[in-house]
């Protein structure tokens, strides 16, 4: 603006000068009022007084008999848990769960190898050296000469290895995942799952507390960083199921040297959680942790997804929704709302996730009489229609699982996993991961869990972050942006 002009700055009139002055005046005197009347009155506990004058209070935590629900008991680390477990634990690290993640070592890792990747024109080449293992970046040319871009030593590696291997990197002290993934059905290096694309991450994918709660067992952001790690514990262990264990040691730390079991001892123990102590819905709560992976999941307000306790509903710390969509593909992690959707588990009261699975009895897991003694304790052996011959050709062990839950083509390349919706699948069905129908509508967010215990406030809050979540997942530009306006309506 002109300073020359009349209403330049400082180029006001004597009448405005004065309504500014009295403006500031009677500011002054209500600020006064203000600090004379909070001084007056008498202090309160500050804990109290927030309780009070809180419009909208968090969400409420389940109570529980287990102790170690609490957030202030310390976790231990499953190192303690096995002076007295060591069958339990030598049990639990046989199974996928308790190989979950760890340090790479060299001589346990596939062979090296390498392969080009045309689509973003770069060549991948997975190298041993100095008993370490690189991964290296390397541009596709014609040229002899190598051009390299990235390379690093992997310093973790992700999964049992019983579908696929992913490796983790560091890089000026944050944890980035490696393009590269081993495929244990092709016995190959290929791209990571949503690395085959032309302009994909490379060496730049942040691998924070959202990726490593389900791969590690304690794992935690530095100095509020997103993706610079301190990892107290790799792979999966205890505490993950059974919650923190320092009341629990402290109270078998000075435990009767007897063989007999004491009265106290053949009590529940409620020092510890024991799934099998729980109602089938607390009980799938520790495998909803993982196996859960809904469209959505919005955090509790005021929580963390690391603040779940074994023991505790999970919604105590977040609230999860499906997507009402049609054509809907399997997900790797969608094995919850796929066994909810069917009628057996609809009309049991006991069919539960450990109905089949064992994690400490790999054996009996793996053995299909077992999985046929639990189905045969509702349904007749003489009600299978199929006809005798076809079933001796299709499962000679007759295994309902076979047939019932079928192993089906998921959302990431080269990996199947058994369906866990239990039912009737034709072998003529496309499977999930089939060729879309060329037009699809939007779906519609519906929460997972009964939203019943909090506000109305708190319903309508998580539903917008929800679509807001559901429109970055989604990779259909067009549906993402319907998301993402619905959720501007909240």
């Amino acid at each position: 603006m002109d300073e020359s002009s009349p209403r330049g700055p400082f180029k006001f009139g004597a009448s405005a000068y004065w309504w500014v002055l009295g403006g500031l005046s009677v500011l002054a005197v209500l600020l006064g009022v203000v600090w004379i009347n909070a001084s007056s009155k008498p202090s309160r506990d500050r804990s109290t007084s927030k309780a009070e004058d809180d419009l909208f209070p968090l969400p409420p935590v389940s109570q529980s008999p287990f102790l170690n629900t609490k957030l202030n008991v310390a976790y231990v680390g499953s190192e303690a848990c096995r002076a007295c477990h060591l069958d339990h634990d030598a049990a639990f690290h046989h199974t996928s769960m308790g190989r979950s993640m760890a340090e790479v070592d060299a001589s346990r890792e596939p062979p090296d190898g390498a392969f080009d990747h045309p689509l973003s024109k770069r060549r991948y080449e997975v190298r041993r050296r100095d008993g370490e293992i690189w991964h290296r970046e390397l541009l596709l040319t014609d040229e002899t000469s190598e051009i390299v871009l990235s390379e690093f030593p992997v310093k973790y590696v992700v999964g049992s290895g019983h579908h696929s291997l992913t490796y983790l990197v560091e890089t000026d002290g944050f944890l980035v995942e490696s393009p590269i993934t081993w495929y244990t059905s092709r016995k190959a290096w290929g791209m990571s799952p949503g690395y085959d694309i032309p302009d994909h991450a490379a060496f730049t994918r942040a691998i924070g507390e959202g990726c490593l709660i389900c791969h590690a067992s304690r794992a935690e952001a530095l100095d509020g960083s997103l993706h610079r790690m301190r990892i107290r514990e790799a792979t999966i262990g205890c505490e993950r199921c059974h919650g923190p264990g320092e009341l629990h040691v402290a109270r078998h730390r000075d435990r009767p040297t007897s063989d007999k079991k004491s009265a106290r001892e053949m009590e529940i123990d409620h020092s510890i959680v024991n799934p099998e102590h729980l109602s089938r819905d607390l009980a799938e709560a520790i495998c909803q942790q993982c196996h859960l992976r809904s469209a959505a999941i919005v955090p509790q307000r005021g929580r963390k997804l690391t603040d779940y306790r074994p023991g505790l509903p999970l919604h105590d710390v977040r609230l999860d929704y499906r997507l009402d969509e049609p054509d809907k593909p399997m997900t790797v992690v969608g094995h919850v709302e796929q066994l909810h959707l069917s009628r057996c588990y609809q009309n049991s009261k006991s069919l539960s996730c450990l109905t089949c699975h064992r994690p400490h009895d790999l054996e009996r897991e793996a053995n299909s009489t077992n999985h046929n003694t639990a189905c045969l304790s509702c349904h007749q052996a003489d009600n299978c229609r199929v006809d005798a011959s076809q079933r001796q050709r299709v499962s000679p062990d007759n295994d309902c699982i076979q047939c019932h839950m079928p192993r089906s083509d998921t959302d990431i390349p080269h990996l199947t996993f058994t369906h866990h919706r239990i039912g009737v699948h034709s072998t003529s069905d496309k499977p999930a991961s089939a060729e879309k129908p060329q037009q699809l509508r939007a779906g519609v967010l519906r929460p997972f869990f009964d939203v019943s215990q909090i506000s109305s406030v708190d319903q309508l809050r998580a539903l917008g972050l929800g679509y807001f979540e559901a429109a970055n997942r989604e990779s259909d530009g067009a549906k993402g942006d319907v998301y993402r306006n619905h959720a501007l309506t909240f």
